[in-house]
């Protein structure tokens, strides 16, 4: 079963338009999680890393969420972690229901449009989607990026997110 996910996500993986900027050295991303605790993607340095920038009212990024819990259990002890990061204004009243309502047991935090549009490398012109999914690896490189748009990746999200784990866990 395992060979046969890996065959179909690289095949996808291979349909996916990828960044011509990757693998890029991730850039600086610092928050505060609800509970106030200043945190930083340097904290989590040898960990491979998902960083999603979501909005708490946003369905598609409600799926994913629920999508990344089970995942992020079974990947966790391999040295994973997950950074979710609330970029709708309405989040400021809405994270901790929506960690409730999705059992979110990864980081989640408070983010903002310029912070997800440094991170994510973004034009500011650039129309931005959630949720916006990158991968960071456990040198500190961002090496999968896929915004809102990449719909062949957000079709197929669960298969290909257990590929990249699996790719950038061994």
């Amino acid at each position: 079963m395992r060979l046969l996910i890996s065959a179909i996500a690289a095949s996808l993986l291979a349909l996916t338009p990828l960044s011509a900027e990757l693998p890029r050295k991730a850039g600086e991303l610092q928050f505060r999680t609800p509970d106030g605790k200043a945190m930083s993607l340097e904290d989590l340095k040898g960990q491979v890393v998902g960083v999603m920038f979501f909005s708490t009212d946003c369905p598609h990024c409600q799926d994913t969420a629920d999508l990344i819990g089970p995942i992020y259990k079974e990947y966790q002890p391999k040295g994973v972690e997950f950074i979710g990061l609330a970029v709708n204004p309405s989040a400021v009243t809405g994270l901790a229901q929506f960690n409730q309502n999705h059992n979110v047991e990864y980081i989640t935090a408070l983010g903002n449009g310029d912070q997800w549009t440094r991170f994510a490398e973004m034009t500011g012109a650039a129309n931005k989607y959630v949720p916006h999914l990158l991968f960071v690896d456990r040198d500190g490189n961002v090496v999968e990026d896929h915004p809102g748009l990449d719909r062949q990746f957000w079709a197929n999200q669960e298969v290909l997110i257990r590929a990249t784990l699996e790719r950038l866990t061994k």
